[in-house]
């Protein structure tokens, strides 16, 4: 008895592949087209504010307060 057989929790690497394989699946059956629109929107804001975006989600300034901060 060399080799010890593998502990019960552990799934062989293809097992696991298979396993997130399925979970990705799974998630494309939910409408993304809104998460992709909220993504371009959060990238558009980014490009405008450039650090400033960061700064108006946490404390919810309106963009012209945070014009009059700059």
């Amino acid at each position: 008895m060399l080799a010890s057989p593998p502990p019960l929790g552990a799934r062989s690497r293809q097992e696991r592949r298979f396993q997130s394989r399925k979970c990705e699946q799974k998630q494309l059956t939910v409408d993304t087209r809104n998460f992709r629109k909220r993504r371009l929107w959060k990238q558009e804001k980014k490009k405008m504010w450039g650090r400033g975006w960061k700064l108006e989600q946490k404390s919810r300034w309106s963009p012209d307060q945070l014009q009059e901060k700059k």
